[in-house]
């Protein structure tokens, strides 16, 4: 069973992860043609917000009681596969 301690630190090591993604991200968005740009801009945008969502969610998680340890952990994973799934799709414009 993962302690409350290491899933805050596996939360945290997830959004180094994603915040090193989101620079490749804007990284690859200097280059792009002007309607790329604009569609990965905004989606950038989004997983902005969805990193500071999970920030939140971390800090929950650090101050919850045990019984609401489980449900913010789900949360936090579907937090996460939505993140994957952004960034996939955002990453995907370059690859056409």
């Amino acid at each position: 069973m993962i302690t409350r301690n290491d899933y805050t630190n596996q939360m945290a090591a997830t959004l180094e992860k994603w915040s090193t993604q989101l620079g490749e991200l804007q990284a690859k968005v200097r280059d792009a043609g002007a309607e790329q740009k604009a569609q990965v801009e905004t989606a950038v945008a989004a997983l902005k917000v969805q990193r500071t969502a999970y920030q939140e969610q971390m800090k929950k998680v650090r101050d919850a009681s045990d019984a609401a340890l489980a449900d913010l952990r789900r949360g936090s994973e579907r937090m996460a596969e939505e993140f994957a799934k952004a960034y996939a799709q955002a990453f995907g414009q370059f690859a056409t």
